[in-house]
């Protein structure tokens, strides 16, 4: 888990005792656009090309790599998006239990997240049942979350969480086509991996 001094917002930085339990969202964008979030943001290839071309939704990356986190911080400035665009370096986990109020976030994406694949180390894997419990309080009714992994034994654990979880899966396909094309993918897909793609709604 990263120190408080991690759990700064940016490109507009607050101080630590600004990022309140939980964050008052309409605060830290200030335009009362609907925010969607954005787990392992990586190299920010997804939130630079998404805030840029929808721009009237709010966007929040949560990326633990600190080289990653302040990378994208730096793409967003220059591509003048820190306005509507904010980064978290932090557990994402940890985040969005101490940080995100219920019935905030309009989307989730998580695309590519580690699989961890020893058999050891499952467990740490984000999508699991807790994990999809919270995401479910985060968000508005009729808000969604989607998931995309190239890791065969994941997706079917991220299938079999998200049919038994408290959301209705609206989509649940495997192919090769292109998803969203992030970094990770366009590699992968190169390379001839399947995708798992999967969208849910809270109801």
């Amino acid at each position: 888990m990263p120190s408080k001094s991690d759990l700064i917002i940016e490109p507009v930085a607050l101080p630590e005792d600004g990022l309140g339990k939980p964050i008052d969202l309409n605060t830290l964008y200030g335009n009362g656009l609907p925010i969607e979030v954005e787990i392992g943001s990586g190299k920010g290839t997804f939130l630079v090309r998404e805030a840029a071309r929808r721009t009237d939704v709010n966007f929040l990356g949560i990326e633990w790599a600190r080289f990653y986190w302040r990378s994208t911080c730096d793409r967003l400035r220059r591509n003048g998006l820190g306005d509507r665009v904010r980064m978290a370096r932090a557990d994402a986990s940890v985040f969005l239990r101490d940080h995100i109020a219920d019935a905030s976030v309009a989307a989730f994406h998580v695309y590519f997240p580690d699989p961890w694949p020893k058999a050891r180390h499952n467990k740490r894997r984000l999508i699991q049942p807790p994990f999809l419990d919270t995401v479910c309080r985060c968000l508005v009714n009729g808000g969604t979350i989607r998931a995309v992994t190239d890791h065969p034994d994941y997706a079917e654990q991220i299938e079999t969480v998200f049919k038994a979880g408290p959301l209705r899966v609206d989509r649940c396909r495997r192919g090769t086509d292109p998803v969203v094309e992030t970094n990770f993918e366009n590699k992968y897909r190169e390379e001839g991996r399947t995708f798992l793609d999967v969208i849910a709604t809270k109801i």
